[in-house]
């Protein structure tokens, strides 16, 4: 199917959300399926230039924050596959002046790793680097106002 969105709609970017509802393979082999499938998505990125994002969730956690690429729910083989891995984690806000992070933990590309704050607006929905205001997009409404307000959360 991506194959056939890439060819006919000259689709770039991919997103399988998530990898838990996969159906691939037997209950008897089902982490290694989704290592399997996990491998054909990325062969399928670099055979065509494409990005294909893959959500997986953490283990549970118990409350505590993901600081560890081996913290996937699954293998851990498929954070070995990625070509980078990106963990997004809520935070206490006033904590960091944000109420989330996202981090990158894995780049093969570029080798650089890091953080990146943000601030989530429930009007919208969306994540917003933070000190940088939200933008229209071209399906809005045409009565569209900057939300410069901090989220109620």
């Amino acid at each position: 199917m991506f194959e056939q969105a890439y060819r006919r709609y000259d689709c770039r970017v991919f997103v399988v959300d998530n990898l838990m509802t996969v159906q691939n393979g037997s209950k008897d082999d089902y982490y290694h399926a989704q290592a399997d499938f996990t491998i054909k998505l990325r062969k399928f990125a670099e055979k065509l230039g494409v990005a294909v994002h893959l959500v997986v969730h953490p283990r549970k956690t118990n409350g505590k924050n993901v600081t560890d690429n081996d913290d996937v729910g699954g293998l851990s083989t498929i954070t070995n596959i990625a070509c980078a891995v990106f963990s997004m984690q809520r935070v206490e806000d006033g904590e960091m002046g944000c109420n989330a992070v996202l981090s990158c933990t894995k780049n093969r590309a570029y080798g650089q790793l890091g953080d990146v704050r943000l601030r989530f607006i429930e009007t919208s929905r969306r994540f917003v680097q933070l000190g940088e205001k939200e933008r229209p997009y071209g399906w809005q409404k045409d009565d569209w106002t900057d939300v410069d307000e901090e989220p109620p959360f």
